[in-house]
C-alpha cells in the first residue's frame, strides 16, 4: 500500500493504528509522512532502528515509539538504560532475544515487549513466560 490510500483509509479509521517498517532511509520516510498526511501522525508508529532514530522521530512529532533491535547491537544494558530516560511505546525484538532476561528488565520499567516474527503457535504460547507481550505474525490469527 502506498501513503496516499493509507492515509485515506486511517482518515476513516480514526481507532486504527499502524506501525511503521520503513527498511530504508526512516527518518526521511516519517518526515514525508508527516509532510504529506501530517492529521494523521497521531496514527502512525514509528518504529526507531537506532537509539538516534529516536530523538529524530520525537522531533518530527511522533509521540509513541517503538526501539526495535533487530538491526542493532545494543546490549541489555544499553537498552535497558535508554529506555530508563526515554518515553518508549514499547521495544520490539527478534524472538532469540526475547527468551533472554532482556523482557523482564523492560517490564520492570513498565515497556510494553514484542517479538518477531513469531508463526509457530506453540512459540506464541511460550513468549508470554519470558515477558513478551505481542508479537508480529504473518500467519498466525487472533
Amino acid at each position: 500500500m502506498t501513503l496516499a490510500p493509507l492515509a485515506d483509509w486511517l482518515r476513516k479509521a480514526l481507532k486504527v493504528r499502524v506501525v511503521s517498517d520503513i527498511k530504508r532511509d526512516n527518518i526521511k520516510g516519517l518526515q514525508r509522512i508527516g509532510q504529506q498526511c501530517g492529521e494523521i501522525r497521531g496514527q502512525i508508529i514509528p518504529q526507531a532502528y537506532h537509539f538516534k532514530e529516536y530523538d529524530q522521530s520525537s522531533r518530527l512529532g511522533y509521540m509513541d515509539i517503538i526501539l526495535t533491535l533487530y538491526a542493532s547491537n545494543y546490549t541489555d544494558f544499553e537498552v535497558v538504560e535508554f529506555a530508563k530516560t526515554h518515553r518508549l511505546f514499547a521495544v520490539t525484538m527478534p524472538v532469540k532475544r526475547a527468551r533472554t532476561g532482556l523482557p523482564t528488565a523492560l517490564k520492570q520499567l513498565g515497556i510494553f515487549v514484542y517479538a518477531h516474527t513469531v508463526n509457530d503457535p506453540a512459540l506464541e504460547q511460550e513468549l508470554p513466560e519470558h515477558g513478551v507481550d505481542g508479537f508480529y505474525t504473518d500467519s498466525l490469527t487472533p
